[in-house]
């Protein structure tokens, strides 16, 4: 049987992190700053925390391919928000206003759509939508 660093049973079953897992990780472990994903990159890379694989098994050393998934996965991550150009933090909240644990995945614009259209009553045409929606996401 395989056990956890805790020595707990894991009964033969380790579960793989995810690269959003790494991410989280080294966020939370920034003290509440935002990092660039040059930092989130290295900080993986330091501790270990992911192992970047290409396609076809083998491990992967394109430092700018390494960036782009990083980059992807903080975008499509609820929990990660973007602060700055390029860079990321733990999400304290989602613009619905709901739990990030229980948003399956939040959009803000779809969410500023929706508040824009509840306003409004009715239906607007799609330049009308966008002009408005710039009270809520910008």
């Amino acid at each position: 049987a395989t056990t956890d660093a805790d020595g707990d049973d894991k009964g033969g079953l380790l579960a793989k992190p995810t690269l959003r897992d790494a991410i989280c990780c080294v966020l939370q472990n920034a003290g509440g700053r935002s990092l660039h994903y040059n930092e989130i990159l290295e900080k993986i890379q330091a501790k270990k925390l992911y192992v970047f694989m290409r396609k076809d098994g083998s491990v992967c050393s394109s430092s700018d391919a390494m960036q782009t998934r990083i980059r992807y996965a903080c975008r499509t991550t609820p929990s990660i928000a973007r602060t700055a150009y390029g860079a990321y933090g733990i999400a304290k909240e989602s613009l619905n206003g709901s739990n990030i644990q229980d948003a399956v995945r939040p959009s803000p614009l779809g969410d500023a759509i929706s508040r824009v259209l509840e306003d409004q009553g009715g239906s607007l045409r799609v330049k009308e939508i966008l002009g408005r929606t710039k009270k809520y996401v910008f």
